[in-house]
């Protein structure tokens, strides 16, 4: 059975699981997503709809990825020289 979650309590998850990634250590990786929505919570909205490369950082502690611009802290550049494309 799907487990029911609010959209502020699936980017509080995703934020908390940023706090644990080392941005040392981090695996980085992009798609292509919805520039303002990159995990595709909402439907795409015309008027604002862009894509555009979404980068995401995960750790082996974290069992998904966190968006990088959900991410607490400021890691893209030091998360960079890891970042693998699609």
């Amino acid at each position: 059975m799907a487990v029911k979650m609010t959209i502020q309590e699936f980017l509080a998850i995703r934020k908390e699981a940023g706090l644990k990634i080392d941005p040392e250590t981090a695996e980085v990786d992009w798609a292509y997503a919805q520039v303002l929505d990159p995990y595709g919570i909402s439907p795409p909205d015309e008027e604002h709809e862009c894509i555009g490369r979404a980068y995401f950082a995960r750790s082996r502690a974290v069992t998904f990825g966190s968006s990088l611009v959900t991410f607490p802290r400021q890691p893209e550049a030091r998360c960079g020289k890891s970042t693998n494309g699609r």
